[in-house]
């Protein structure tokens, strides 16, 4: 049996149509407010799309489509499968 590996990145690292599941949100100042958006451990986030020269990151939660900066998705740490 074949087990798959677990990953931890940041949100800002997974490509575009990559999914991952939310494993922690770090300590700062917008945390509640990410909480608010619907960002909570367990959740599936996944990669839409990423605005042109480094601009924001489309993500899918849920049935939402929410754009966050980049450095707001440092804070959001996510698990993957490899």
């Amino acid at each position: 049996m074949q087990t798959l590996m677990q990953k931890r990145i940041p949100l800002n690292s997974l490509e575009n149509g990559q999914r991952g599941l939310v494993f922690d949100i770090h300590e700062c100042t917008f945390r509640p407010r990410l909480i608010e958006m619907g960002i909570i451990k367990g959740t599936e986030l996944t990669v839409l799309h990423r605005g042109i020269l480094n601009g924001p990151l489309a993500i899918k939660v849920g049935t939402h489509t929410l754009a966050l900066r980049l450095d707001e998705c440092n804070y959001i740490i996510v698990e993957i499968s490899e």
